[in-house]
């Protein structure tokens, strides 16, 4: 072991030496202690800023490189990567991740990781948009909205972190079921209505006082329509704020307003069982349109 004598050690009484010794490696030189010092504020203020980031919406780098590794696809880069945060606080961090993974369509398997992490601040829940994009509804409602992201929206919902029955006051007050029903996600409809508690809000309403059916109806996706009517038998008289119903609605959509119509006369000749298979419901309708185009050219 090497041993060093310091210098400016005690002199003895008789002129001698009082060795001081101590290991060497044990007493930092003033250059190292200084480089320590340096390196310590630099980390700490490397933190800061990037927490200053975060908060601020900016991109940190680190995060950065999380999303580039999400959307290559690397689990195991991902895995690595999202447990280099272990000094931040809930920030939304897990909200924007997400939010990318939905516009880019990563691998539902990447979406699996993120939304199984248990670590408060990958909580999804908790809202923060993604920079350029401004009060956007929740992951759970924008999953939901393309069957493109099907695979995702089914690994997010069954993370249980949020209900299918959520109204997501950030698309107002729209559920999952609203969302697929407003842009025609017909596949994303057929695995909700499978679920036990989706048959509770087949008639629930948004803010704006509105069914899932009702939208459906307007915008004329007729599978999904057909796909509300015969599960769980919603209410097509259901009026909205400004007083308007899915019968309403459907005046754009011949093939819509006649399943609706179909559906009054049943219940007003008070014929009870399920509605027609779609196939049979759409000849009716097709020889239905016909007579009256038939009757119309009568007259004219």
């Amino acid at each position: 072991m090497s041993w060093n004598l310091l210098p400016g050690s005690r002199g003895r009484r008789d002129g001698g030496y009082q060795d001081t010794y101590r290991h060497h490696d044990t007493s930092p030189s003033p250059l190292s202690s200084f480089i320590n010092i340096i390196t310590i504020s630099i980390y700490n203020h490397q933190n800061s800023d990037r927490r200053a980031n975060l908060t601020g919406h900016r991109v940190d780098p680190l995060e950065a490189n999380i999303l580039n590794v999400g959307k290559s696809g690397n689990k195991a880069d991902f895995y690595r990567l999202i447990h280099t945060y272990p000094e931040l606080n809930s920030n939304g961090l897990g909200s924007r991740l997400l939010s990318a993974a939905i516009k880019e369509k990563w691998d539902f398997r990447i979406v699996k990781v993120l939304v199984d992490e248990q670590r408060k601040f990958f909580d999804w829940t908790i809202s923060s948009d993604l920079p350029g994009q401004r009060n956007m509804p929740g992951p759970l409602n924008r999953a939901a909205a393309t069957d493109e992201t099907l695979e995702t929206f089914i690994v997010i919902a069954e993370s249980a972190k949020q209900f299918l029955t959520f109204s997501d006051p950030r698309d107002s007050g729209r559920t999952p079921l609203h969302a697929a029903c407003r842009v025609g996600a017909s596949m994303t409809v057929d695995y909700l209505l499978k679920q036990n508690e989706i048959q509770t809000i087949i008639d629930s309403k948004d803010d704006q006082g509105r069914t899932p059916l009702s939208y459906a109806s307007e915008y004329g996706h007729v599978r999904i329509a057909y796909s509300l009517l015969s599960s769980g038998k919603p209410d097509y008289k259901a009026k909205d704020n400004g007083g308007r119903s899915p019968l309403d609605y459907s005046e754009g959509c011949y093939e819509i307003w006649w399943m609706l119509s179909f559906c009054r006369e049943k219940e007003r000749r008070g014929i009870g069982g399920p509605i027609l298979d779609f196939g049979t419901l759409m000849r009716l309708c097709a020889s239905f349109r016909a007579r009256v185009m038939t009757h119309k050219v009568t007259e004219q």
